[in-house]
């Protein structure tokens, strides 16, 4: 989940405890940084690494040097510049996050103001959508199918799985039960929201990573790039086939070759 919005949450008092670990260095609160009053479900927490910074709370933790990792392979691979120091919120739970923000997402990011929201101990796929702003900002299809399909573990290089499988196979189960949406009916906001998004992510997050094995990240960007948040299908279908030079109806049956088990296009 990705929002453009920049949250503003009002914070009346310093942090109160700054948390050491091995790896990492703390530094103190300025007056423009986010704080949170001292109580054990506010942020009372605040760990720093090279690139990040962590505000949780009191007896929870963050997976601070996956996320480093993580960071220091996405920011050279998408070959973007940092705007800032990365700001990362841990809460408790969804009912945590509600309280605090107001938002019901169980992790979302904050494009705007370079931060992520969430109740995981770590998050990929909201680090891209940061990262990925640099570049454009495209219809969710696309803002969305590259934070699936980027959203690798920063060690071994496998993608995290979607609901218990990798997104490819997910496709490949839908494409032969015959239940695979077809892409045109996803390119503008309407219709990626019109299906289930926990199928709409994953087809996003699939066809993406195709493209980028089979035509390169450079190609993938100057689309990415080309296309604006609010452009209609026909608008994206436009920019896609002026890009890649073919129309996206015969990338899909490429795509859908792939997944039976082809390779991706030279």
């Amino acid at each position: 989940m990705r929002s453009t919005f920049s949250l503003r949450i009002r914070l009346p008092l310093p942090i109160l405890a700054v948390l050491l670990a091995a790896g990492t260095t703390a530094a103190c609160e300025d007056d423009a940084s986010p704080t949170f009053a001292d109580d054990d479900r506010l942020l009372t927490r605040r760990l720093e690494t090279d690139n990040i910074t962590f505000y949780f709370a009191e007896g929870d933790t963050v997976n601070a040097a996956y996320q480093q990792a993580f960071h220091e392979w996405a920011v050279p691979y998408l070959g973007i510049s940092e705007p800032q120091r990365l700001r990362y919120f841990k809460y408790l739970g969804n009912a945590h996050m509600t309280e605090l923000t107001g938002q019901t997402y169980g992790s979302w990011a904050d494009v705007e103001g370079y931060a992520i929201h969430s109740v995981e101990m770590q998050q990929g796929h909201e680090a891209i959508h940061c990262y990925s702003r640099a570049i454009g900002w495209p219809t969710d299809f696309f803002t969305e199918g590259i934070a699936v399909a980027l959203d690798l573990n920063p060690y071994t290089g496998e993608d995290i799985e979607f609901f218990g499988a990798p997104v490819h196979d997910l496709c490949g189960t839908w494409l032969e039960a015959g239940t695979l949406y077809r892409l045109a009916d996803m390119l503008d906001e309407e219709g990626f929201w019109r299906g289930r998004w926990t199928q709409s992510y994953p087809q996003a997050g699939s066809f993406v990573r195709f493209l980028i094995a089979g035509y390169g990240l450079d190609r993938f960007k100057e689309m990415f790039s080309a296309i604006d948040d609010d452009d209609s299908a026909a608008a994206v279908l436009s920019a896609f086939e002026a890009v890649y030079g073919i129309r996206l109806e015969e990338a899909e049956l490429l795509w859908h070759e792939f997944l039976r088990g082809g390779d991706p296009p030279p």
